[in-house]
């Protein structure tokens, strides 16, 4: 066995080991990069699908809330996009989160047997109290009553029945609690029942040291178009001004109005990327031009305004 000992063999030996190792180093290498070039584009476009998917999913929300007629269109709702749950009935609608506990529930149906509103008024007064508490209540004798407490299990309530061109409308939402201020939000949209795409909103105009009261009227659609009035609160509602406009589908979500005779140019903005809210402070501003030619010009306005505005 003496020719382990040999130098020269050894030194062969060594060698081929190195060249061994080397060649394996390389081989893997090669596994690996041919791995990554074929994976990088899968990933690349499993990434930019989502992108897209993002995208298009904000793109096409122009609301927060969505806008829904019953079977036989006795009425209209708008309700929060969150409210997922959804079933839709001749002369009945019911809409509920079902992770917040929000629930909103309207219906219709022939006034004929009913002698008047005041009458559903002391019944619902009666079975509310009974199985709860009634905080608030108010009739308009011969047009609508409200109630408004706490039911039986805890939860906030509250009630309006509408009596219109020989229907009753009613419209009722409980919530917890916890989820009060969405709840208020949604509330404050019942304010026109039972036709709901229709929006009120007011606030003031500001220029300066200067505040003008004004109150709109618009009557909103699903694609984000929008068409109605506003008028100076120190005025008449019948002494009002026509606008209309539309969603812009870029983002920031912008709704842009222009008065009939084309002199003023109102911006709603959203305070996000994602659809214009309607349930919350929404602010802007207003353009007031010389003329329609004026602003369809480019011409500089003459006067600027900002503005906030509420439910």
């Amino acid at each position: 066995m003496e020719y382990l000992r040999d130098p020269d063999y050894s030194s062969n030996q060594t060698r081929d080991v190195l060249i061994s190792i080397g060649c394996l180093i390389v081989s893997a290498l090669f596994l690996y990069l041919g791995f990554s070039v074929d994976s990088a584009p899968k990933k690349n476009k499993q990434q930019k699908g989502l992108a897209e998917a993002v995208q298009a999913s904000t793109s096409s929300t122009v609301w927060d809330f969505k806008i829904r007629k019953d079977p036989t269109n006795l009425f209209t709702i708008r309700y929060p996009n969150y409210l997922n749950s959804e079933s839709f009935s001749p002369g009945s609608a019911r809409v509920k989160s079902e992770d917040k506990g929000i629930d909103v529930v309207a219906k219709a149906w022939d006034a004929g047997d009913v002698p008047g509103i005041s009458v559903l008024y002391e019944d619902e007064l009666k079975t509310r109290s009974e199985s709860g508490t009634v905080s608030y209540k108010y009739l308009k004798d011969g047009d609508y009553f409200v109630l408004s407490g706490k039911n039986e299990s805890g939860n906030i309530f509250y009630l309006k029945e509408v009596s219109k061109e020989g229907y009753f409308y009613s419209i009722e939402t409980t919530y917890p609690e916890i989820h009060k201020p969405a709840g208020d939000a949604i509330v404050k949209s019942f304010s026109t029942f039972p036709e709901m795409n229709i929006v009120r909103l007011s606030g003031e105009l500001v220029q300066g040291s200067s505040t003008y009261p004004v109150i709109f009227k618009l009557s909103v659609t699903d694609d984000g178009t929008v068409s109605g009035y506003y008028w100076y609160k120190k005025n008449k509602e019948s002494n009002h001004i026509n606008v209309s406009g539309k969603v812009s589908d870029k983002s920031p979500r912008t709704l842009t109005m222009v008065t009939g005779k084309g002199t003023e140019e109102w911006f709603f903005s959203s305070n996000s990327s994602g659809p214009l809210s309607m349930y919350s402070e929404l602010r802007g501003k207003m353009l007031k031009y010389e003329s329609n030619e004026s602003r369809l010009a480019g011409n500089s306005p003459t006067k600027e305004y900002t503005f906030t505005l509420n439910q």
